[in-house]
């Protein structure tokens, strides 16, 4: 009896043992998950997520240019202006292994200004930084077709004819993801009024309001896709940086155009310009990075639904 007691005990030891040791592996394999496992972007970089319903705004560049194209720098004077955004009616159809959004971007932009300029005809215009859609687990900038009507919008790689979608493959966590999205554009302006004044004190307005019909190709239940403000909008020195380069890609199109064959410089403007970056990194200016601060972020799929 006592020795068959003895082995009862000695076996509840062992499982007793077991029982710890698979726990502590059990333990020790969750704690390597966690350490290694791939922590997303938006969280690495702890960035808030807003609402998707708030009004938001940024900065936007006026200016004004003869008609040769040349910026006029003196004799007109702007009043600082915003773009102020409204996304609505986001709707989800799912099309075999993946679903498809549709929202709109309403973009609306008031100029005023003083003009005392006597050099002859000119016109106004502005330069925005657009919304951008990103990624939430990688923090890429989706690539995106885009087409523009009546030529209302001009930039890099902005076409007014029919464009494809905009293909963009997202590696997370061992898995890929292919992500498209096409933008429909159109704008117009109110028409100039006079606000107030007379001659030189004479104060005039205008109004552009675009709208933007995007169009997002998803893996069935992807739930990664963001919308980025950038806070601080154009500048003069940021359009000054942009235009520079938009110059340059038009010399270099067009030398392509009569020879037919794309130079060295030409390519490598190219790869440049539409690699795939994160938010954090500024096309423009190779040495500016930007933080989470500089972004309002919020979720594609809390924008406002279709009524």
């Amino acid at each position: 009896m006592k020795k068959e007691t003895k082995n009862k005990k000695k076996s509840k030891k062992i499982i007793f043992i077991i029982i710890g040791v698979l726990l502590f592996l059990v333990a020790l394999a969750y704690l390597i998950w966690h350490i290694t496992r791939p922590v997303p972007f938006v969280v690495r970089e702890k960035i808030e997520i807003l609402d998707a319903k708030g009004e938001y705004s940024n900065p936007v560049y006026l200016y004004a240019a003869n008609s040769n194209g040349e910026q006029i720098n003196e004799g007109i004077n702007f009043n600082d202006s915003k773009a102020e955004y409204k996304f609505y009616d986001l709707k989800k159809e799912t099309d075999g292994k993946y679903d498809i959004y549709t929202f709109k971007q309403d973009i609306t932009i008031p100029v005023e200004y003083t003009s005392t300029y006597k050099g002859g005809r000119w016109t106004y215009s502005f330069s925005q930084v657009d919304p951008m859609l990103f990624d939430y687990y990688t923090g890429e900038e989706y690539s995106k077709g885009m087409t523009v009507a009546d030529n209302s919008l001009i930039g890099i790689g902005i076409d007014s004819s029919e464009a494809n979608m905009g293909m963009t493959t997202i590696e997370w966590d061992n898995n890929k993801y292919e992500i498209g999205v096409l933008e429909e554009y159109s704008a117009k302006w109110d028409g100039k009024t006079k606000l107030s004044g007379d001659g030189d004190n004479a104060v005039y307005g205008d109004t552009s309001r675009s709208t933007a019909l995007f169009t997002i190709k998803v893996p069935k239940d992807y739930d990664g896709v963001m919308v980025a403000i950038l806070k601080r909008g154009s500048t003069a020195e940021s359009y000054a940086k942009y235009k520079e380069r938009y110059d340059k890609y038009q010399e270099l199109l067009e030398d392509y155009n009569n020879t037919g064959k794309k130079s060295e410089e030409l390519i490598e403007f190219e790869e440049y310009q539409f690699k795939i970056r994160t938010i954090l990194e500024s096309v423009n200016d190779k040495n500016l990075k930007y933080t989470k601060d500089d972004y309002i972020v919020f979720r594609m799929s809390d924008i406002e639904k279709i009524k």
